[in-house]
């Protein structure tokens, strides 16, 4: 934690109880300023590393640990990659997490989809969801509208495969209504691209002006499947008062329940040694 001049009040390292690789990937306050954060804990039968569970971990304003969970399924991974409030209660605030799990195929094959979970401050589950078809969704951020009557929008960006062959990952818009323990599907869209070989990824999503979206998208282009890639970036535009669709496709992903049991967690901190190092910046003309 950070002074605004950029000197360090507090540093800590988070140690779990599983004694596995865990990462953090995204956090907010909650109203009594507690940090909450989602990320992944790894499950390790043998060494450091296994398959992956969403992270909830609640820390005072002093980054001392409150309570912590590893949301556990039957599927195979799951990963928190962004946390939202979405409630002003002191103590008992209401948070979405988006990112993604994996809901094993019967041949045994893992499939990645959209994950939803709407997480009380306590840790406690109120609703959870996951949205995607045959190939790979992964979310990567999430925006929300309030409506009134604990009522939402949910706006999502991040990339699948399921629809297409020349195009091997694409920026999709998600576009969802919630209401408390229930979640529906009012647009799955994507951007389609001629360009053969190419991966686009979304990766943040902001409100750009009432009906607009900007996503800020990286994208790889090969030009062909074993020739040297170069980068780029877009940033796409989703007008919701488009009606000609000329910029679009839409998909229609099922949305669903997935069940998840939380397990507890006992995290340690334990404090760092960090020294600021003052750096000088100078105006690039």
């Amino acid at each position: 934690r950070l002074t605004s001049a950029g000197a360090i009040v507090w540093n800590y390292q988070y140690s779990t109880s599983f004694t596995c690789n865990a990462n953090a990937l995204s956090l907010t306050e909650a109203t009594d300023n507690n940090i909450v954060l989602t990320g992944y804990v790894e499950l390790c039968t043998s060494g450091f590393s296994g398959p992956r569970q969403v992270l909830y971990l609640r820390l005072q304003p002093t980054g001392i640990p409150v309570i912590g969970f590893a949301y556990l399924s039957a599927t195979t991974e799951s990963a928190g990659t962004k946390i939202v409030k979405r409630t002003n209660v002191a103590g008992n605030d209401a948070f979405f997490i988006s990112g993604f799990v994996d809901v094993t195929a019967a041949t045994g094959a893992p499939n990645r989809q959209v994950l939803i979970l709407d997480v009380r401050e306590s840790g406690a589950i109120v609703g959870s969801f996951h949205i995607g078809d045959g190939g790979t969704e992964e979310s990567n951020d999430l925006v929300i509208r309030n409506l009134g009557n604990e009522n939402y929008y949910l706006y999502l960006t991040g990339f699948t495969t399921s629809y297409y062959t020349a195009v091997s990952k694409e920026v999709f818009y998600l576009q969802l209504r919630y209401l408390p323990g229930s979640l529906g599907l009012v647009e799955f869209s994507t951007f389609p691209q001629t360009a053969h070989y190419t991966e686009r990824y979304g990766l943040e999503i902001k409100a750009a002006g009432k009906e607009k979206f900007a996503i800020l998208a990286n994208a790889n282009y090969i030009v062909s499947s074993t020739n040297n890639t170069s980068t780029f970036t877009n940033v796409l535009l989703r007008d919701l008062t488009t009606t000609n669709q000329q910029c679009i496709k839409l998909h229609q992903p099922s949305v669903s329940v997935v069940n998840f049991s939380p397990k507890q967690l006992n995290a340690s901190p334990i404090a760092l040694s960090f020294k600021p190092y003052a750096e000088k910046y100078i105006l690039y003309q």
